[in-house]
């Protein structure tokens, strides 16, 4: 099984090792991962080798609490053109929904249930990997980012009943980042917050502030190439989760639809084109990297059946989504 994820998941990594006295590029190169890593946030790298980067750094930058503090410093930014996109949901409720059907593109290895128990809600994270690599860093540091996308959401944030971490660390010293005045168990056999059942139904209520800073922190990585790379990168977060329309697409870039299809063309990059190009690569990549299944993946790319993704992909490369695969495996 391969199991990867964006690279934009380590924002702040390299700074926080420097910080604490570390090498960054020789953390990189001990895991096995590109000194690349941190120049593109959406180059999708072995995510058990994160798990190994993350633990590594810990202990060589005799931090215990390393992935809490990584996470601590991250937020929506890490998601991308995604995160824009989560902050026009209505309710945090629906963003949740939309986040969970995005994240086997975003992160294919992790596992994110929403529980209700009671008059709660509760997370639970883990990883289809955790019985082959040590995933307690890379655990406490995916909880922490969703605390804080959390709190980025809402004006007042409804605090967690409790947060529970399978790292071993002081409770004392976790309470002291986080702020938390709420129960907090480290150790745990899991990795979960729990909040009143409430905060589904509360709105999304994200500041202008950061709404102009998340839509500029992806249009800055892509500013030099055109409008034409930036409407594919945001096609590339919103066809997993079955909401990309022209006009989805033209309220991210901030356009009015015909407008952003006449600018398209302008480029001679037009608007149908852009959508076949970006379902490719998809594709290819989910095909080549993970063992999704076809018809899991047609109907992620936005295909009304199996058909008529194995249709397309026939024209774009002479063969079946299978026998490509196959051939990609055997080669």
């Amino acid at each position: 099984m391969h199991y990867f994820a964006r690279s934009g998941g380590m924002q702040g990594f390299d700074a926080l090792v420097r910080e604490l006295g570390g090498d960054p590029q020789a953390l990189l190169r001990a895991a096995g991962l590109p000194a690349g890593l941190f120049a593109n946030p959406d180059l999708y790298v072995d995510y058990m080798a994160l798990a190994r980067l993350t633990t590594l750094a810990a202990e060589r930058c005799q931090a215990p609490d390393f992935g809490v503090r990584l996470g601590l410093r991250q937020g929506l930014e890490v998601l991308g053109p995604l995160a824009s996109f989560l902050c026009l949901q209505a309710t945090i409720g629906d963003a949740l929904q939309l986040l969970v059907r995005h994240m086997d593109f975003h992160a294919h290895g992790v596992v994110l249930t929403t529980l209700l128990e009671g008059g709660d809600v509760v997370f639970r994270l883990g990883f289809a990997f955790e019985d082959d690599v040590e995933c307690g860093q890379l655990g406490a540091l995916s909880v922490l980012q969703v605390l804080q996308g959390l709190r980025q959401v809402q004006p007042e944030p409804l605090p967690p009943r409790n947060l529970t971490l399978c790292l071993p660390l002081d409770e004392a010293l976790l309470r002291h980042h986080t702020g938390l005045a709420s129960p907090i168990t480290t150790g745990a056999p899991c990795n979960s917050l729990r909040f009143p059942a409430p905060l589904l139904s509360r709105p999304v209520a994200v500041s202008e502030a950061l709404r102009a800073r998340l839509t500029q922190q992806w249009r800055v990585e892509y500013g030099d190439s055109g409008l034409a790379a930036q409407v594919g990168r945001v096609m590339m977060a919103l066809l997993p989760t079955g909401e990309c329309s022209l006009a989805q697409v033209a309220a991210m870039i901030g356009l009015h639809p015909r407008t952003l299809q006449q600018r398209l063309k302008q480029e001679q990059r037009p608007y149908g084109a852009l959508l076949r190009d970006t379902r490719y690569a998809l594709a290819c990549q989910y095909l080549d990297r993970t063992d999704m299944g076809v018809t899991t993946l047609a109907l992620n790319l936005g295909y009304e059946d199996i058909a008529a993704f194995s249709r397309a992909f026939r024209r774009w490369t002479g063969q079946s989504p299978s026998d490509w695969r196959q051939a990609r495996r055997e080669g």
